[in-house]
């Protein structure tokens, strides 16, 4: 899944399924991304797609936790 978001192949299935595999892993980047995909998307292209995917999944789990509620 990180291969084809870094080839610029991230459709909102591909986050999703990264997703779930960080999940799986036990990567708390996989609760940002299942909770806001589309967010997740926004960012990486705002970023020119130089962002970790995992890391921003992990930003926005970090900001679910800290506010309780989806950033």
């Amino acid at each position: 899944f990180r291969a084809r978001i870094g080839r610029g192949d991230g459709d909102p299935e591909t986050w999703g399924g990264l997703g779930l595999a960080a999940r799986a892993a036990g990567d708390p980047a996989g609760d940002g991304l299942l909770a806001r995909p589309e967010l997740a998307m926004a960012l990486h292209g705002e970023l020119d797609g130089q962002a970790d995917p995992l890391a921003l999944g992990r930003a926005l789990a970090n900001g679910v936790r800290a506010e309780g509620r989806p950033v």
